[in-house]
């Protein structure tokens, strides 16, 4: 609870309301008592409140993300998990419960679920008709994570610039709006967590292949297009905090759109969070990854004066002794470095319908891995690497994408583009 911005407002704006809310369940989602396509939900271990212009919380459900179920994390005090865009470094658009509604018309709101996940996806648009923002929620009935899939579309008919969009979480432990304990674990495990905990642990966390321009642990100005941040690592502290990630995109063009993915995580204790995170991020590959083999890379990426030289081999697990093998080479601006990558922090293997690897034995053509290592034999770095297998020869055929961050995430190196020789290899892992 961040007490100098309490708001109690128990009611969005008006705005106009759309209806394309199925339910193909024979459990279908609670909704609420307003009339408006809230959508609510008990797994096995969470249930999940959902307001329907996308932010966790509602009002009228009356909750919003409880585990076990009955403790509730978001919906205590300043009912805080929520959401910001604006563009042209000034408009600025924010919804949450308390908040309420600054600039956002409800469009739609889609109930997707199977009968292993719970699945919705809520659409809203600014007001002035330039950004419709999709958040959708993937909930695994059975399990202690959800997965948020955000996308940032241009819907005007001219180009934007200086897109920001910020996501805010702000836990509230164990159903109690005073400190909590938080803790960004990149530096002492390599993941992007921001974790908060009291008796319970729950994490918002970046996806493996989403990169935050700014993250902060104590709030950042939520509410407007600055950014000021005050903690990006609380490092265990027992504050009045929330989870805050800040994506910066330079310029969309009309219909085009960018997509983010994090994860809601929550357990018993830390090490649990960690579990959670690798099997969300093995989720994300339509409910299932493939976990018996490996992505075999020796290949040159870019040209003379800024190019990498990589010699990988990545295994779809990132499970206790299982260890990927990751060096590279680069030049940028004739100046020579040198990775070695020794912990596979999370790894994702899937069919990717752009590529064809060509190669019957394999299920598997694209791997996304976060690992950890040094650079230059002295400096800790996090390295995210993208690698697609488009077939022989792998010259302009595979893709590769790598990026390397020092321990405040600020990125050091960045490069992406098809292989110049060499090649990817999706391989069996036997």
């Amino acid at each position: 609870m961040k007490t100098f911005k309490v708001v109690f407002s128990f009611m969005l704006a008006v705005v106009l309301y759309s209806n394309s809310f199925s339910t193909p369940n024979d459990n279908p989602p609670e909704l609420s008592s307003n009339g408006f396509n809230d959508f609510g939900v008990t797994g096995s271990y969470i249930k999940l409140g959902i307001d329907s212009l996308g932010f966790i919380a509602d009002y009228d459900l009356g909750y919003g993300l409880q585990y076990p179920i009955g403790t509730e994390h978001l919906a205590i005090g300043w009912w805080g998990d929520g959401y910001g865009v604006g563009y042209d470094s000034s408009h600025w658009y924010f919804a949450s419960a308390s908040y309420s509604n600054n600039g956002f018309n409800f469009i739609s709101e889609t109930d997707l679920s199977t009968t292993d996940d719970y699945i919705v996806e809520d659409v809203s648009q600014t007001n002035d008709g330039k950004i419709q923002v999709t958040h959708k929620y993937i909930f695994p009935k059975d399990k202690k994570f959800i997965i948020l899939t955000v996308k940032i579309k241009n819907i005007s008919n001219s180009v934007l610039n200086n897109i920001r969009y910020k996501k805010i979480t702000d836990w509230d432990m164990d159903g109690t709006y005073h400190y909590d304990y938080y803790d960004y674990l990149m530096n002492s495990d390599g993941l992007p967590i921001m974790m908060a905990w009291e008796t319970h642990y729950a994490g918002l966390a970046l996806a493996p292949g989403t990169t935050a321009t700014y993250i902060d642990g104590d709030w950042d100005s939520y509410w407007e297009y600055g950014v000021y941040i005050s903690n990006s690592d609380p490092e265990g502290a027992n504050i009045d905090g929330a989870a805050v990630f800040i994506f910066d995109i330079p310029s969309l063009n009309p219909n085009e759109e960018k997509t983010y993915t994090m994860f809601y995580l929550l357990g018993d204790s830390k090490d649990e969070i960690i579990q959670n995170y690798h099997e969300a991020s093995s989720y994300l590959t339509s409910g299932s990854s493939i976990q018996n083999g490996k992505m075999y890379g020796n290949f040159t990426i870019g040209s003379w004066p800024n190019s990498a030289v990589v010699n990988s081999q990545i295994p779809c697990s990132s499970y206790p002794g299982v260890n990927p093998i990751f060096t590279m080479n680069w030049v940028q601006n004739y100046r020579y470095n040198y990775i070695v990558a020794y912990t596979l922090n999370s790894v994702t293997c899937y069919d990717d319908p752009a590529f064809d690897p060509m190669k019957p034995n394999v299920d598997f053509d694209t791997t996304i891995a976060t690992l950890r290592g040094m650079m230059n034999y002295s400096t800790p770095v996090i390295i995210e690497i993208e690698e697609s297998d488009g077939g022989e020869p792998g010259r302009n055929r595979d893709y590769v994408h790598i990026t390397v961050k020092d321990m405040s995430n600020t990125v050091i190196f960045e490069t992406d583009g098809m292989v110049t020789s060499g090649s990817v290899y999706a391989m069996p892992l036997h």
